[in-house]
């Protein structure tokens, strides 16, 4: 399983519903170029809020202080 966030206005929400049958790509940009390519169907589950997952990555990648900030950003968008 792959969790993939958006907002609820975002076009892959409101597409994947009537075109579930998805690829994802991930690739490399440095040697030696390695790649991942997955095909299969998408689900589209809605919350409230924000996902804890996006929460986590924004704290990981940003450091805490920042990602709280992208988080209360983001969270004006949502609310």
């Amino acid at each position: 399983m792959f969790l993939l966030c958006g907002g609820a206005a975002s076009f892959k929400v409101k597409e994947i519903p009537k075109h579930p049958r998805v690829a994802l790509s991930i690739d490399s940009e440095t040697m030696a170029y390695g790649s991942l390519h997955i095909r299969g169907l998408a689900e589209i589950e809605v919350i409230d809020g924000i996902a804890i997952e996006y929460v986590e990555s924004a704290h990981r990648y940003y450091g805490n202080a920042k990602g709280q900030q992208w988080i209360d950003w983001v969270s004006t968008y949502t609310s």
